[in-house]
């Protein structure tokens, strides 16, 4: 037990409180990869990203390609969060 604070109704209420351990889980951020996405060209349902052609159901740098449209790519990651490249 340590002791915590407690604020109830604006007033500091000093109680012994059980400690909880939060377990950790990996959230992996694309926005800050190294890995830089660069849309260079839409052809017969394939797209050409950093110079590498790919079709929908391909995996690139952890992501899904889900959808390729006209002007943009859908790709999702593990958590289902959609990203969208688009020129």
């Amino acid at each position: 037990m340590k002791l915590g604070i407690i604020i109830f109704m604006g007033v500091f209420l000093f109680a012994e409180v059980p400690m909880r351990k939060i377990p950790l889980i990996k959230i992996p951020n694309v926005f800050a990869s190294s890995h830089k996405m660069h849309l260079e060209m839409i052809f017969n349902q394939q797209a050409k990203i950093n110079q590498h052609w790919y079709q929908e159901g391909d995996e690139l740098f952890g992501l899904k390609i889900k959808k390729i449209e006209l002007g943009k790519v859908v790709l999702v990651d593990s958590n289902s969060e959609q990203i969208i490249l688009e020129f």
